[in-house]
Parts: C-alpha cells; sequence; structure tokens
C-alpha cells in the first residue's frame, strides 16, 4: 500500500468511526441502561482510545503519527466552530466531544511515544474508569447544571400560572387536584427518542410510588400541531406501559412553558402542594430526591 493510500484509508476510517460513535446521540437505542450523549460518550471514547492506540503502535503508525493524530480529530472541528457561535446553546453535548478529544491525544501520546508497559496500563485504567463513571453517574450532574444551573437540580421557583392538562378522555383538568403533596412531571414529546429510552425508567418509579399517597408520577405529552390530546397516552399504553398520561398544547402555552422552563425535551420536574418547583433535571437524580424526601 503506497504512502497516500495508507493516508486515504485512514481519513475514512476516522469518517465512518466519527458518524458511527455520533449516532448514539439521537437516542433510538440504549445500552446497559443508557442512551443519548451518555453512550455516545461511552461508545465513543473507548472506540477511539483504543483505534488511536492500535494506529500509532502500529509499523506504519509510527511514520505518521502527527498525520493521524490530524486525521482523527479532523471531523470534530466543524463541531467545535460551531461551539464557538452557539457556545451556550452546546454545552449539554460538550463533554461528548470533549470526552473523545482527549481519548485520541491521550492514547496518541502514550502508546506513540512511550513504550513503558505499566504506563501504559495505569494510564488505560484511569481514563477506562472515568469514561465509565461519567456517562452512568457524572452527566446526571452536567445535564442538571446546564438546565438549572446547580449541579443537584434542587431549587425554588414559585409558578404562578395556572397549570391546566387535558386527560386521555380531553378533559381538562388542574394539575393540583391530581396530587397532595409532591408529583413528579416528565414532559416529552412525539420527535424525542429519550424520551422513549426513558419510558421504561418513569415506568420504574411510577410501581416504585403507585401507592405512595404523598408521591405521585405523572407524563406530560406536549402537543403540536399533528397530535391530540389522547396521542400521548395511546403512545404511552400501546407500549405497555401503566404510568398516567396527561397532555398539553405548546404552542398554546408558550409562556407557561417558559416559566417552568421546558423548552427541551425530555424534561423532569418535581412540584410541591405550593405549586413551587422544588426540583428540575434527570430521572436518575429525581429518583434520589424523591427518595430522601
Amino acid at each position: 500500500m503506497s504512502k497516500l493510500s495508507y493516508r486515504l484509508l485512514i481519513i475514512l476510517l476516522s469518517i465512518i468511526v466519527y458518524v458511527t460513535t455520533v449516532f448514539p446521540r439521537g437516542g433510538y437505542f440504549s445500552f446497559l441502561g443508557i442512551s443519548g450523549f451518555p453512550l455516545s460518550i461511552l461508545l465513543g471514547t473507548i472506540v477511539y482510545y483504543i483505534l488511536t492506540a492500535l494506529l500509532v503502535s502500529s509499523k506504519r503508525g509510527k511514520q505518521n503519527k502527527i498525520f493521524i493524530l490530524i486525521a482523527i480529530i479532523a471531523p470534530f472541528v466543524p463541531e467545535l466552530i460551531v461551539r464557538i457561535f452557539d457556545w451556550s446553546e452546546t454545552l449539554v453535548s460538550f463533554p461528548d466531544n470533549l470526552f473523545k478529544v482527549l481519548a485520541i491525544i491521550i492514547s496518541w501520546i502514550v502508546f506513540g511515544y512511550t513504550k513503558n508497559t505499566l504506563i501504559r496500563i495505569g494510564v488505560s485504567v484511569i481514563v477506562f474508569a472515568v469514561t465509565i463513571w461519567f456517562p452512568f453517574c457524572g452527566y446526571a450532574y452536567w445535564s442538571n447544571y446546564i438546565i438549572d444551573g446547580s449541579f443537584t437540580g434542587k431549587k425554588y421557583q414559585h409558578i404562578s400560572s395556572e397549570i391546566k392538562v387535558q386527560d386521555a378522555n380531553g378533559e381538562y383538568v388542574d394539575l393540583e387536584s391530581l396530587y397532595k403533596s409532591y408529583i413528579l412531571l416528565d414532559f416529552w414529546s412525539r420527535r424525542c427518542g429519550v424520551c422513549y429510552k426513558m419510558m421504561p425508567e418513569v415506568e420504574k418509579l411510577y410501581e416504585r410510588f403507585k401507592n405512595n399517597e404523598d408521591i405521585k408520577v405523572y407524563s406530560v405529552f406536549c402537543r403540536y400541531e399533528d397530535d391530540r390530546y389522547n396521542s400521548g397516552d395511546s403512545i404511552v399504553r400501546s407500549r405497555g406501559y401503566n404510568f398516567p398520561v396527561v397532555s398539553i398544547d405548546y404552542n398554546e402555552n408558550i409562556a407557561l412553558m417558559k416559566e417552568l422552563g421546558v423548552e427541551t425535551y425530555p424534561q423532569f420536574l418535581i412540584m410541591d402542594s405550593d405549586n413551587n418547583i422544588v426540583y428540575q433535571g434527570t430521572l436518575i437524580l429525581a429518583e434520589k430526591f424523591l427518595e430522601d424526601l
């Protein structure tokens, strides 16, 4: 294989790996209970670390180390440029790029310039340990911080607006009539892939608290042009879940949705009996919040 062919192969491989490891972001499938950005971080970081190590350790790779580094990082450049101009709106996905790029650079240095086996093993163990911890635990705190400026998700915000939702029969009900002390609300929409992946976890939480008089779990389907008041309930029942579903027309309640902070999906809120939001963030930490109650 000529030097040009080898380099073209590396470029093609880099593009394929980039596209493959970015695909999980959509949340259309899960692995070990995680999906979306956490899954992209987990799989992408491990794949990039191993791929870089194999390439720079090979006989041909030792002669093309600089090119390999540039070629593997190059697909990330467009995303990094977008972040420069739209930094605040892209923070939720920032760890995905950060972990992958750091994995590439660390692996490139360790396997490209260090021959000490103990150093290679030690660094690899640390990289894999952090890579496994963050998607399963750390990302929940990061996501909460981006959503509401708090790593724990705890907050205290009074909602002055009346919150009216529709049940599966189209009847309007006041949200306050659905619970006694605390209610966990799962806001979602039809086009949110991650929302569907979270439904099993919402179901588990519902089953856990369904006999608790003080804590209720409700799914709030956010309707758009093509949705009906019972669309969300039909979707949930067709998938075999039992948690209760109400709906709200997003476009008719934009001011309320902004007051609630519901601008992306899924969005999990916990409200108390005085119409205060006491938690906003991920479902993992929402469950912990309910446990602490």
